[in-house]
């Protein structure tokens, strides 16, 4: 059975707990009270405050890999690295996230079992799909097209490369 509301006795959609001291406070409210007591947009105000307090002093918004150009903020958007490189350029970011995972900074996770290109060559190539995908989305398709045949190209020659 729902909750009633404390206010106006209505079925309790809203249900919060606060802390005061070491005494919780369960409140449930209906939709309506929640709305005239501005009490989500209060929680939302408080959990900015957390995230931006957990971020620490240097904005990670600011961070960037040099070689690929991905964003602290945009590998946190999307979940992936874009090149090996961002475990140096992202540090500051990434070992508070790997602690998390895994409990320790250092990875414990698997290797590649195949051998993998020189960094130079991974270089050039992350910049060029960079680029590549900088061309579709400004639609200079006729510069896509030289940028997706140079990624072919470097690949061939990495995988020539490789024992």
């Amino acid at each position: 059975m729902a909750s009633p509301c404390d206010n106006c006795g209505e079925p309790a959609t809203v249900h919060l707990t606060r802390i005061v001291g070491k005494e919780k406070h369960k409140v449930h409210l209906c939709q309506q009270c929640a709305d005239k007591q501005d009490l989500l947009k209060k929680q939302v105000l408080q959990i900015h405050n957390v995230l931006h307090a957990l971020m620490g002093p240097m904005p990670l918004a600011t961070l960037a890999c040099p070689a690929c150009r991905i964003q602290f903020m945009e590998f946190r958007n999307i979940g992936r690295l874009g090149c090996p490189h961002d475990y140096d350029s992202l540090r500051q970011g990434l070992e508070e996230i790997i602690r998390r995972l895994q409990g320790s900074r250092k990875h414990v996770g698997k290797r590649p079992s195949f051998p993998t290109a020189s960094g130079e060559a991974n270089r050039v190539l992350v910049t060029l799909r960079r680029e590549l995908q900088e061309a579709i989305q400004a639609e200079d398709y006729a510069q896509a097209a030289v940028l997706r045949d140079q990624i072919k190209n470097s690949m061939q020659t990495i995988q020539e490369t490789l024992p």
